[in-house]
């Protein structure tokens, strides 16, 4: 006589959770771009790891990050208005420097227009 074969628990598939999804706490505000910043009016550099996983230059889109020098040197709270203008900023970024004496990367050329 064959032995009984016990029935397969299906393990595998994925259940609808009851319980909701735990939010963010209060105290935790959502920090946004100022999107006036040398930072944030850089372009794509396509070379770091982050720009190469974007589909615009071939990469699979699983990091969903901006690229490293897309870096906003003036994150807010989601609730505030952008507190400088554009040309308080951008005249604090040209005036930063790294160690070799070269400007900061991603600053603006004055005459040159943001394309976004």
């Amino acid at each position: 006589a064959l032995p009984k074969k016990k029935p397969k628990l299906l393990l595998n598939k994925r259940r609808p959770t009851t319980s909701p999804r735990p939010k963010a706490s209060d105290d935790t505000a959502r920090r946004v771009r100022c999107k006036v910043c040398a930072g944030c009016l850089a372009e794509n550099c396509g070379e770091c790891k982050i720009c190469l996983d974007m589909p615009k230059f071939g990469g699979e889109n699983k990091l969903r990050r901006p690229c490293e020098r897309r870096v906003c040197l003036q994150l807010m709270s989601k609730g505030e208005k952008g507190k400088g203008t554009p040309a308080d900023s951008a005249d604090a970024s040209a005036s930063s420097t790294d160690q070799s004496g070269d400007q900061a990367v991603g600053v603006q050329v004055a005459g040159e227009r943001a394309r976004g």
